[in-house]
């Protein structure tokens, strides 16, 4: 907040809309585009986080809370595990909020096929968040037994797990395309030494959701794997849904969170790795 009163009007706006453009784009187009944020962002494009929490303090129309604030925050009340998966599930509100793409254009993603670079790929980037609501709903209501529920994941709405000792996924939500289709998007954020056993669980709840998909006219569904070891992401094949991998060794985690934001996602990897 110190940091942030030295900055005028202006260069508080600038630097503002310079974040949410560079992550649509890139940071040349961003700087063109706002220049006053020059001062405040380092070689790489970053802006400082103690800049980026007091820009965004503003908590979405509902909500108590920002969602930069408790993307940022660390609870050691709450476990790594939990922490990791609500610093994901905070992102996903902060771009709902503020309309940003749900994924970076220049994102990987392997389609069934193992081809990295399908046409189909555009289709994705043009996804966005609807609105989230401020309630995170258990994922029991959607997965009961080996069943997807009817009434199935909701747009504005974020599917989380409460139980530490959840099944196939962290967490579920609804992407939207400009044309109107929707995607099923499913998460695993932590994994880490069992690469395989992550890919299945994703798959068996993408399989769970086909049937409920048809009945309700979502097109796609899209699976993202936060891998925590960077040696287990080769390790992937047949995999029957488009799929993103998010690694520091390959460089996707930078590009899904941006400079920005990706050191508090590390910080929460290697409280988990070392619990």
């Amino acid at each position: 907040e110190r940091l942030c009163s030295g900055m005028t009007p202006d260069q508080q706006a600038d630097t503002r809309d310079y974040i949410l453009l560079e992550y649509k784009t890139d940071k040349d187009r961003a700087l063109a585009r706002f220049p006053l944020a020059e001062m405040f962002i380092d070689q790489e494009g970053s802006v400082p986080p103690c800049v980026a929490w007091t820009l965004f303090a503003e908590p979405p129309e509902g909500c108590r809370t920002s969602p930069i604030h408790d993307f940022f925050s660390n609870s050691l009340s709450v476990s790594a595990y939990r922490q990791l998966e609500l610093c994901g599930a905070s992102f996903d509100r902060f771009k709902a909020q503020y309309q940003l793409p749900m994924l970076p254009k220049g994102i990987p993603i392997i389609f069934p096929d193992g081809n990295h670079n399908f046409p189909y790929h555009e289709w994705f980037y043009n996804l966005t968040l609807p609105v989230l609501a401020s309630g995170i709903v258990d994922e029991s209501s959607i997965i009961q037994g080996e069943n997807f529920c009817m009434e199935g994941p909701q747009p504005g709405k974020i599917y989380h797990p409460s139980a530490q000792n959840h099944r196939h996924i962290d967490r579920a939500l609804v992407a939207q395309h400009p044309e109107g289709q929707k995607c099923l998007v499913l998460y695993q954020d932590k994994v880490s030494h069992q690469l395989r056993q992550a890919m299945a669980s994703l798959g068996a709840a993408a399989a769970l959701a086909e049937s409920w998909m048809k009945v309700t006219g979502i097109k796609s569904v899209l699976c993202v794997a936060q891998v925590l070891d960077c040696q287990t992401s080769h390790q992937v094949d047949r995999f029957a849904y488009p799929l993103i991998i998010l690694s520091e060794h390959n460089g996707s985690l930078l590009r899904f969170y941006r400079g920005t934001f990706v050191g508090a996602v590390q910080y929460q990897r290697v409280r988990h790795i070392t619990v």
